[in-house]
């Protein structure tokens, strides 16, 4: 099993260096104090057509994409562990000058902006939004259809499977419709058509 998304973000107790060529401020017209800052999301693109998005919001940077497949020719194999992705989004966190992610040391729960209801989630390092972890099997050339089709008829828990119309993946949700899956989204798919349909064309074209 491997990770070939990570969706992290991490707030430092420093202002952040501009990258970008737009920022925009919200500013106190009384004062003339600066609220808030925000540069606008940017993509970073490597080789083989990877990209992954960066986004700095005052003190806050987030990282979304795909560390396994950043400068890589194909993700079919990635990496196993989170420190190693976090190596990945580090070196590329050097290049703009910015600062390191960093693991947590302790969390706390604060409670929310004036007016908020809810508390927020405070934390001294890396918090994880969003990772995805996928495993390979194989079952035979040219039985691909016939074995995402047996699947997508089995449940997993309350999870109602689903095959997607060209019959080359199927999902399970809470009502079998794409829709209910907050927390968990389990999906299988035809590895090697999602290649020939997706990433050659962009590799061609590359």
């Amino acid at each position: 099993m491997f990770i070939d998304w990570l969706k992290v973000s991490q707030e430092f107790e420093y202002d952040l260096p501009v990258v970008c060529d737009i920022v925009t401020k919200t500013i106190d017209t009384i004062t003339g104090e600066v609220l808030s800052s925000r540069q606008p999301r940017f993509q970073h693109e490597g080789s083989h057509s990877s990209r992954v998005n960066i986004q700095i919001q005052g003190r806050k940077i987030t990282i979304d994409g795909n560390p396994s497949r950043l400068n890589r020719h194909d993700n079919l194999w990635g990496f196993e562990t989170v420190e190693q992705c976090i190596a990945v989004y580090n070196d590329l966190l050097a290049e703009y000058g910015l600062p390191a992610f960093t693991k947590c040391t302790r969390f706390e729960i604060r409670q929310g902006e004036s007016g908020a209801k809810s508390s927020q989630l405070w934390a001294d390092g890396c918090s994880i939004q969003r990772i995805d972890l996928t495993t390979n099997i194989a079952v035979g050339k040219g039985n691909e259809t016939a074995y995402l089709r047996g699947l997508s008829t089995q449940r997993i828990g309350h999870s109602i499977g689903r095959l997607f119309p060209n019959g080359k993946s199927v999902d399970w949700t809470t009502s079998g419709s794409g829709k209910g899956a907050r927390l968990q989204y389990r999906k299988a798919y035809d590895k090697a058509f999602e290649i020939l349909d997706k990433h050659l064309p962009k590799v061609k074209r590359a």
